[in-house]
């Protein structure tokens, strides 16, 4: 279980949760309050970037708000981001049969010795062999 202090990686299918409303919103927030250390790819701001200028695209909300959204998320004190090794990440990826991005994140929680907490299903069931993984239901 999950208590104040800890540290993990979390996925950007967690993080985008901060800013954007999702079925799992309120867990990510209490997540995000109990981490002292949050470790993420220099790649999750692209992803909920991306996710962000989508929706904006879709007039879910206003413009102006991705750019601020993003800038909420990259606020966020307990955020470390790191490098990865983009060659053990292709390596992972295509071993687990995941996305890069996805072994970008599995690296990550590897190398830094942390639980990966993400909201992606596959992502958990392909993964928990090689890293500490774990559904943000499951929580």
């Amino acid at each position: 279980m999950l208590k104040v202090g800890d540290r993990a990686v979390l996925d950007a299918s967690v993080l985008v949760q901060c800013v954007v409303r999702e079925a799992h919103t309120e867990k990510a927030v209490e997540i995000i309050s109990m981490l002292e250390d949050i470790y993420v790819p220099p790649l999750l701001f692209y992803e909920v970037g991306n996710v962000l200028v989508t929706l904006a695209r879709r007039n879910m909300f206003e413009k102006d708000d991705a750019v601020r959204k993003l800038r909420l998320l990259s606020a966020i004190p307990t955020l470390r981001v790191r490098d990865v090794s983009l060659t053990d990440s292709v390596e992972l990826a295509l071993r687990l049969g995941i996305t890069l991005y996805d072994a970008v994140y599995v690296w990550l929680s590897t190398a830094e010795n942390v639980g990966l907490i993400t909201a992606d299903r596959d992502l958990c069931n392909k993964a928990r062999d090689v890293a500490r993984v774990v559904h943000i239901s499951e929580l």
